[in-house]
Parts: structure tokens; sequence; C-alpha cells
């Protein structure tokens, strides 16, 4: 519910710092390829969930690699929005950094905090 909901505010938060700076196109790139890079990362990790349910291997064995693809799966992502920021559209540095920290590092913050107190 908390994925659904820190998504959401994403979504709704690219598409009016979109309209509002006149680069919606950029964003909706944006926002389409991280939904791709998210799907993939998906695929990629079902069969490592259904290894670590049924084999009898040690799961730590199994969870470094998973966690090395989630973090690689960000850094793709982050990367192809600066390169859809800096380059196709020319979006100004500062643009680009108030992005980044409202709508890509905070809410990952907060759902690290949220997860850390509550487990």
């Amino acid at each position: 519910m908390v994925i659904i909901l820190t998504y959401s505010v994403k979504l709704i938060g690219s598409n009016i710092i979109g309209y509002v700076t006149q680069t919606s196109n950029i964003f909706n790139d944006y926002i389409n390829n991280t939904l791709i890079i998210n799907q993939s990362i998906g695929v990629i990790l079902l069969p490592v969930m259904i290894i670590v349910e049924l084999a009898p291997v040690n799961p730590i064995w199994i969870v470094f690699p998973a966690t090395l693809f989630l973090v690689l799966g960000y850094v793709l992502r982050l990367y192809r929005g600066f390169l859809y920021a800096g380059i196709q559209q020319g979006v100004g540095l500062l643009q680009l950094f108030v992005y980044l920290c409202a709508l890509e590092i905070l809410p990952l913050l907060v759902l690290i905090k949220f997860l850390v107190v509550n487990f």
C-alpha cells in the first residue's frame, strides 16, 4: 500500500512539475522508462524469490545479488533520467536537482524510515 501511494504521489508530482515547466513530454518519457525498468527488475527478481523459497540454499547468498539488481535498476533509472533531461530537452540543473530531491530521494528515505521503524 505504501509503494502504491508513493508512486501515485510521484506520478502526480511529476505531471505537475512537467506542466509547470512546460516539459511534460520529457516527464512522460521518464515515467514510462521508470515503469519499464521496474517491471524488468520484477521479472528478473521473480525467479530469485522462487529460488529463495524453494531451494535448500542459505537465502543470504541469493539476497545480496538480488539487492545488487535493485541498486543497478535504480542507478539505471537515474542515469536515463539525466539523459532525458540534459540531452534531449535541455532542462536546467536546478529543475533536475529539485526533481531528484523532491520526487526520487525523499520518498525513498521516507520508505526506508518507515520500514526501519515498523519492522
